[in-house]
């Protein structure tokens, strides 16, 4: 016999984060399962997101290769300057390589949990590492990425951000696997 089980919810099939347990008093939710489901759910949209973004990394330091003839060493560009990746566009300027969700509106808040630093590499010119903003609450992996566009990832543990921080190339070794693409 069955002791738990998962509703799904309208027509897409979705699984709702809740799992419903039986016990000697009969069926109910638990409450405590779906804590930890919505937090992994969570982790994984915002690992996906932090994928995504170093996609778009790589494409807008290609769209500012384009327009400079060099790879932008920031993501934010200085008051004033267009030396980063991204700039406040005025009113009938064209947008900056990259979108304002580098940005975040909060310092320390990173983009979808996650923390990203650009990094040299030698043979594509440029490369970027991120890391969660807390580990094991935000994100479990780390990811890296250069000019080939192709994501590595690693679980760097509870020292992710020192370890992230502590890379001064892109290097991926044999803890960083490629991501599926």
């Amino acid at each position: 016999q069955q002791d738990s089980a998962w509703l799904e919810v309208g027509q897409e099939a979705w699984w709702l984060p809740i799992p419903i347990i039986q016990d000697k008093s009969g069926w109910r939710f638990d409450m405590a399962a779906a804590e930890d489901e919505i937090l992994t759910r969570a982790i994984g949209r915002n690992e996906l997101s932090a994928i995504q973004a170093m996609h778009a990394y790589v494409d807008a330091q290609q769209d500012f290769y384009r327009l400079n003839h060099t790879w932008a060493q920031k993501i934010i560009s200085s008051d004033g300057k267009k030396d980063g990746l991204y700039w406040p566009a005025a009113p009938g300027e064209a947008p900056s390589p990259l979108g304002p969700a580098f940005s975040p509106v909060e310092p320390g808040e990173g983009y979808h949990g996650y923390r990203f630093r650009i990094l040299p590499d030698k043979t594509s010119g440029f490369a970027m590492v991120a890391w969660p903003v807390s580990y094991d609450h935000t994100g479990v992996m780390s990811f890296m990425i250069n000019g080939d566009d192709k994501v590595y990832q690693a679980d760097l543990g509870v020292d992710s951000q020192q370890k992230a921080q502590a890379l001064t190339t892109f290097h991926p070794d044999k803890t960083w696997q490629p991501v599926a693409p």
